[in-house]
């Protein structure tokens, strides 16, 4: 119950775009907490950590960007778009 979920996004959004998604995922992540509380009785703040992913990230290959393509604990594609 204490662990949270590392979600990575690779994004190209504007400041606009950017603060409704951060405050989307926030809203999940504290649904996911409420629905952790009721199931084992251990509280949080939240259980998703957003970890926001720039192309200059990957180029440099810093922050959490490290994390793809890693040969442990690799992060995994769950959507591709379209370019």
């Amino acid at each position: 119950p204490a662990s949270d979920i590392d979600l990575l996004i690779h994004h190209q959004c504007d400041d606009q775009q950017l603060k409704c998604l951060q405050a989307w995922i926030n809203g999940w992540s504290l649904c996911l907490a409420e629905e952790n509380f009721q199931r084992t009785g251990y509280q949080t703040d939240g259980l998703i950590d957003l970890h926001l992913i720039t192309d200059k990230d990957i180029e440099e290959a810093g922050s959490f960007a490290v994390m793809i393509g890693a040969v442990t604990d690799p992060a995994r594609l769950l959507r591709k778009t379209e370019s």
